[in-house]
């Protein structure tokens, strides 16, 4: 709407002249507007314009909960980066709790979504840091920090996991900055070397579209909602209530404890991670300390060997927490704890964080230590 309105404004100053209209004039006066706003656009940080989005409200209360605490730059800052496994199966807040009382204290940020691939988390992780004040960047720099990233071989295998089914929303405009755009493309190239039926020219349009809607700010104002109104802040943290009404646990526990591994060629980690790893630790490398990855609970044999093999198998050496198998995993086998195969419910999400901070614990520092 408001475009418009000032394109009919625009033309109620033109007046005719005497000499006739010229193309070239017409099309550099269009190409001068296009600039003026990229260059506009480029100035203003999309938490400006889409401040309700799901990755500004996240963001603005991990910024709120860093910094509650006069001096959590004096302790260790834990990174979960991941997607719905995490999301729905690790309580952040708890896991804090638990590592206090285990004389670890830390403050511990859960950066994840349902459905988030590795570039979004890139990108969620850049939203962080740019909302960051100048001091607190500085401090987070001096601090002990702790990245664990998740382990999944959906997402790890390709880089544009559900990018099909998230075209053209919100947050699928909001990832794919044209810089974002082209990181992607380069990990999805990896793929394709691997899987040559992969779409190639659909996913190349999908990259271009959304890196041109972000830098027209496609959507921005759609709510049409004053800006003040809008900003909130959402936890990192959903659980589950209830199993999905299609999950038969005892099935697929038998299954689980009779599967047996098979042999594969793929390379793990896989090429496009590697390439999304490379990305990430260029964004993250001046604020972390430590570098690990963790394998969550899971029911379903083939995830559970992947992240046998991931753990073998690491970047750079990283420790790898998990897979969870045998007796490790029997205190998690009730069927009141999931909600599928790689999910917990709200009441196993307890149990899951009891688990995740426990393999945590040992790598931070006492309180105690210098």
């Amino acid at each position: 709407m408001i475009v418009p309105v000032l394109a009919l404004l625009a033309l109620t100053a033109i007046r005719p002249g005497t000499r006739p209209p010229r193309v070239g004039a017409a099309f550099a006066v269009v190409a001068a507007i296009f600039g003026g706003f990229l260059a506009l656009r480029s100035a203003i940080p999309d938490e400006r314009l889409w401040p309700d989005s799901e990755v500004a409200r996240r963001t603005a209360w991990l910024h709120k909960h860093l910094t509650k605490k006069k001096d959590w730059h004096t302790r260790p800052v834990v990174f979960l980066v991941g997607s719905s496994a995490t999301n729905y199966g690790i309580d952040p807040e708890l896991m804090e709790r638990q590592l206090e009382e285990k004389g670890r204290p830390a403050t511990v940020l859960s950066f994840c979504m349902p459905g988030d691939n590795h570039h979004e988390r890139i990108y969620m992780l850049e939203t962080f840091l740019r909302g960051l004040k100048p001091e607190d960047r500085t401090r987070l720099a001096r601090a002990r920090v702790y990245f664990f990233g998740e382990v999944f071989d959906s997402y790890d295998r390709n880089p544009l996991y559900r990018m099909e089914k998230d075209a053209a929303t919100e947050r699928a405009v909001l990832f794919l900055h044209p810089a974002n755009a082209l990181r992607a493309w380069n990990a999805y190239e990896k793929l394709l070397a691997q899987d040559p039926s992969a779409p190639r020219a659909r996913m190349a349009w999908l990259l271009a579209e959304h890196a041109l809607m972000n830098r027209f700010a496609v959507g921005a104002f759609s709510s049409m909602r004053p800006h003040p109104a809008r900003r909130k802040r959402t936890p990192p943290f959903f659980p589950l209530g209830g199993t999905k009404t299609t999950f038969q646990f005892d099935e697929a526990l038998e299954a689980f404890q009779t599967f047996a591994a098979t042999e594969t060629n793929d390379p793990v980690p896989p090429p496009p991670l590697q390439v999304c790893l490379e990305h990430l630790q260029a964004l993250i490398s001046p604020y972390v300390d430590h570098y690990g990855f963790y394998c969550l609970p899971t029911l379903e044999a083939s995830r559970a060997t992947y992240g046998g093999r991931f753990a073998q198998a690491a970047p750079g050496g990283a420790a790898v927490i998990g897979p969870v198998l045998g007796e490790h995993l029997q205190p998690l086998l009730k069927a009141e704890y999931w909600f599928d195969g790689v999910h917990p419910t709200g009441t196993g999400a307890p149990h899951f964080t009891t688990w995740l901070a426990g393999e945590i614990v040992s790598t931070l520092p006492s309180s105690s230590t210098p």
